[in-house]
């Protein structure tokens, strides 16, 4: 009997360590969401693979007060969240101009978390909550 509860015990020590370190991996904490920033740029690259998606602007312009950074990195949802709202991986191309809104890192590096799609190459298809994206037909 003691051996049981020892190593149910040890079970359950396992599993409360796994679920805070899932926990912190999923902070937003590192970006400000109290603030939703808007941000064009040229697509440089795109990697559409989990964890995340992650898209690279050049000369992004940042803001309403008119920032230019060289390059800016965008944290996306994960790779099966995109897809269920239609972002695929034809969506985001080399060379393309995006307008997205983000919510900036607190530290003012250049970079973000995606909250939603303006446009691609001046096509506007979000719709009004910006929660799916409509591929232009």
């Amino acid at each position: 009997m003691k051996k049981i509860v020892l190593a149910a015990s040890f079970g359950g020590l396992a599993a409360l360590c796994l679920a805070a370190s899932a926990y912190a991996h999923h902070s937003h904490a590192m970006f400000d969401s109290d603030n939703v920033k808007t941000v064009t740029g040229t697509v440089v690259a795109v990697r559409f693979q989990n964890p995340h998606v992650y898209i690279q602007l050049r000369d992004a312009f940042y803001g309403e007060g008119g920032t230019t950074m060289p390059i800016y990195n965008l944290e996306m949802s994960a790779v099966g969240h995109m897809v269920s709202m239609g972002v695929t991986t034809t969506t985001f191309q080399a060379g393309e101009k995006v307008v997205l809104d983000v919510q900036p890192l607190r530290s003012g590096a250049p970079g973000g978390a995606y909250v939603g799609i303006r446009s691609v190459n001046g096509i506007a298809n979000a719709d009004t909550t910006m929660k799916t994206w409509k591929p232009a037909p």
